[in-house]
């Protein structure tokens, strides 16, 4: 609501994206392209901070502490396409990748492959080349580490 996005001093109200445009009036306070209304969660009084770092998710731009910005977790659609997906692959386009019930931007393992997405996010890679970043790919295959054997010779 206005009284909590205002600030502490509604005389100057805080515009947190430098935007101009002060966060009670503005739909994205954070400029990561989800609405502040989503953002907020269920108690608006009292907003949403998933990574519990005391920065509430409208004003947090990785507010599930992955190193994922919100930006590349959120998708506006089609013409939108998520990290270079393409409108062929609809994971891309679905803010709740596997279908868990948590958007991606809070998810910490949006694409539900038992690797978090701080794991998968090394450079926004996509080990497969299948063009979905790993972090929503549950078909990225786990690369073993490399290992070197060398032969014990027994006298």
């Amino acid at each position: 609501p206005d009284s909590v996005e205002a600030g502490d001093t509604p005389d100057t109200p805080v515009d947190s994206d430098g935007d101009g445009t002060p966060n009670y009036l503005d739909l994205d306070s954070d400029n990561d392209t989800i609405p502040d209304s989503v953002e907020a969660g269920a108690d608006p009084e009292h907003p949403a901070d998933s990574d519990g770092d005391t920065v509430p998710d409208y004003l947090d731009i990785d507010s599930d502490g992955d190193g994922i910005p919100d930006s590349q977790e959120w998708s506006t659609g089609p013409d939108d396409p998520l990290l270079g997906c393409t409108a062929a692959d609809p994971v891309c386009f679905d803010n709740d990748a596997d279908d868990d019930g948590a958007y991606n931007y809070r998810d910490l393992d949006s694409d539900d492959d038992d690797r978090t997405d701080s794991e998968e996010v090394a450079g926004l890679s996509d080990e497969d080349n299948d063009g979905i970043p790993d972090w929503l790919d549950p078909a990225t295959p786990r690369l073993l580490p490399y290992r070197t054997y060398i032969p014990i010779v027994l006298k």
